[in-house]
């Protein structure tokens, strides 16, 4: 059983954005079709060591990573190459579940964000932003520069889909960094969402707040995901667009 899961945050326009809700879904499949074969041995290799759980690579872990920085970077090309393509750009936070195997990728400061037995949060994504001296430093040695905290002076974060302009010259700005795990049988949900989010919560306190209402509402995703969505724009006045998902993992308000 396979599981995908994104949110997407697009820029200078919907168009990017709207074109990876279809197409880069549709890549990680066809991707993972073709090494379908591979794919399967790798995760009996995989499931045959003695404590999977604490590997941080493996062989099924190190073809999915292949497999996911091949599409995201088809994806992002695919859209850029066109002369008349649109000059807008977007984040993507996407989840792979397979089984136990958790694959998180992102491109930008949307997030994937894990809640563990007893509300303890971990980050499975990093943002890319220009604070980050190793994203600043990736930046200018693909040949672009950062001036007042942002990309060419413009773009606020150092990884996106799309932006064809900012991207004359520039290598791999759609590579993805991509995060493996397997999960427990006591890992509650996932959270994913992007920067409007995360502008006025810490990921802690997100984690914190949607544990709280799904077990006061006795799960209910979309209406806890709502309740979210209107702290951070009402009473926390992000000044962003916020779009969340959440998925549960097992009924834990009932334990």
């Amino acid at each position: 059983m396979t599981t995908f899961a994104a949110v997407f945050d697009g820029h200078g326009g919907d168009e990017c954005s709207n074109y990876l809700v279809d197409v880069l879904p549709h890549n990680i499949r066809q991707a993972m079709y073709a090494e379908k074969e591979a794919l399967t041995a790798a995760i009996e290799s995989s499931r045959s060591m003695a404590r999977p759980e604490q590997a941080t690579e493996d062989p099924a872990s190190e073809l999915m990573r292949k497999i996911l920085k091949k599409s995201y970077l088809k994806t992002d090309k695919d859209f850029i190459t066109p002369k008349n393509a649109p000059q807008s750009g977007s984040t993507a936070a996407t989840l792979i579940v397979m089984g136990r195997r958790l694959f998180a990728a992102n491109v930008g400061d949307s997030r994937v964000v894990l809640c563990r037995v007893g509300g303890q949060c971990v980050e499975l994504t990093s943002d890319h932003k220009p604070s980050r001296p190793d994203e600043a430093a990736r930046v200018r040695a693909a040949g672009g520069f950062i001036l007042h905290k942002r990309v060419m002076g413009e773009l606020a974060i150092t990884r996106a889909f799309g932006d064809k302009s900012f991207k004359m010259g520039i290598k791999a700005i759609a590579e993805p960094e991509i995060a493996s795990l397997v999960m427990s049988h006591s890992d509650e949900f996932l959270l994913l969402a992007c920067d409007g989010l995360f502008d006025v919560f810490r990921s802690q306190d997100a984690i914190a707040l949607a544990r709280q209402e799904l077990i006061a509402h006795r799960g209910e995703p979309a209406e806890v995901a709502r309740i979210l969505s209107d702290q951070a724009i009402r009473v926390r006045r992000s000044r962003d667009n916020v779009s969340i998902l959440i998925i549960v993992l097992r009924p834990f308000w009932e334990v």
